[in-house]
């Protein structure tokens, strides 16, 4: 069994509960399930999880008052909030409460399973190089440019479990504002921008930050073939085509901190 790690998995969706259950018991955990936030509270006052999987929008109690309830008997245990919904004050609520991540439906197994180790990893871990930090020791600052914010705050909370330092901007302009006030490691640009699209902003921010690292994302291919072979003439290091795994794009973001600290080598 995996660290010995028990894992609880609250949602009113019997389907959902079952599959999830079945695919994690066979990564090797100890899994329980429980239909609403009242079973979750009897099944936590009973065994002490370590990593609650918790729907936001159920009946009799919401996933966020049942967090609140489950943490004042196991506030050991770390809570990933799950949702289908745009429900974004409750969602602000439970980050504010100090929930470990929010997912959104479908889920990603293998971002759960990634959500896990993080959770396993979190207490005393020291980041290894290649992960959330350079090799000064500083923590890898990236910024998400998507007019999709629930897009953004997925990927910002499956990146702050690698400790990245993650902002998010919504459009072109907001992107470069961003960029005059820090500088960022990694930029993440969507192509498909309103006003100002990804190669314009990309543009814009390299004038401010020449030594800021691109990486373009698309959901179109054909559309944005044209820009994307624009952009990457112009230096982005790569381009994602959506949807994309977590961890396609932390390579990237490896090997980007790999040149780096590769071309700062001779002058160190």
């Amino acid at each position: 069994m995996k660290d010995q790690t028990n894992i609880l998995i609250v949602d009113d969706d019997t389907s959902f509960r079952r599959s999830m259950s079945l695919i994690l018991a066979r990564e090797g955990y100890s899994v329980q399930t429980a239909k609403d936030g009242p079973e979750a509270l009897a099944k936590a006052t009973e065994t002490a999880f370590r990593t609650i999987f918790m729907d936001i929008k159920m009946p009799v109690m919401n996933g966020v008052e049942a967090y609140k309830k489950i943490k004042n008997i196991r506030p050991e245990a770390e809570i990933v909030m799950m949702t289908a919904y745009s429900v974004e004050e409750l969602i602000q609520e439970a980050i504010q409460e100090g929930a470990f991540a929010v997912i959104y439906k479908p889920v990603d197994i293998e971002k759960v399973i990634a959500l896990i180790g993080g959770v396993t990893a979190r207490s005393g871990r020291v980041t290894a190089m290649g992960g959330g930090v350079t090799a000064r020791g500083q923590r890898v600052s990236i910024l998400l440019v998507d007019d999709d914010p629930v897009f953004c705050d997925g990927l910002k909370d499956m990146l702050a479990i690698d400790d990245y330092d993650v902002d998010i901007a919504l459009t072109g302009e907001e992107a470069v504002s961003a960029s005059r006030r820090r500088p960022y490691d990694v930029v993440c640009i969507d192509c498909r921008l309103p006003n100002m699209n990804g190669l314009e902003t990309y543009i814009a921010i390299k004038e401010i930050r020449p030594h800021t690292t691109a990486i373009m994302m698309t959901g179109y291919r054909e559309e944005m073939a044209e820009l994307v072979e624009h952009a990457i003439a112009s230096c982005a290091y790569s381009c994602l085509y959506k949807p994309f795994e977590t961890r396609e794009l932390l390579k990237l973001i490896d090997e980007i901190g790999s040149r780096t600290n590769a071309a700062k080598r001779p002058q160190e």
